[in-house]
């Protein structure tokens, strides 16, 4: 599975869009768009939602190797891996997961 498919499967788990976090554990309807990933990976809100920040982004580089390539925020300038960079226009610029995930596929 890519990363794109992920998130895509993800929204199916979590419908609303979150900043500043990975998942909603309140609701257990909303996740960022790392969160968002992790859902469509793992198919489980609950064990997403027990996992430390350290885990998922082990988690998710380890299923997604697109994401430990060095990228420039489009909007601005900021480097850093790709994982960082997907968080960064989530929260800072707020783009759909969706076109984060298609931005991190295509623009890799």
């Amino acid at each position: 599975m890519d990363f794109q498919t992920a998130v895509l499967e993800g929204i199916k788990l979590a419908p609303f869009q979150v900043f500043g976090c990975f998942v909603d554990s309140s609701s257990e309807e909303g996740a960022c768009v790392m969160g968002t990933a992790l859902l469509g990976l793992l198919q489980n809100m609950y064990k997403v939602s027990q996992m430390r920040p350290w885990a998922v982004y082990f988690e998710l580089l380890a299923a997604f190797p697109v994401l430990e390539s060095r990228r420039s925020c489009p909007e601005c300038g900021v480097s850093d891996l790709a994982a960082y960079v997907g968080v960064h226009l989530n929260d800072s610029h707020r783009w759909s997961r969706e076109r984060i995930a298609q931005w991190i596929e295509n623009d890799a």
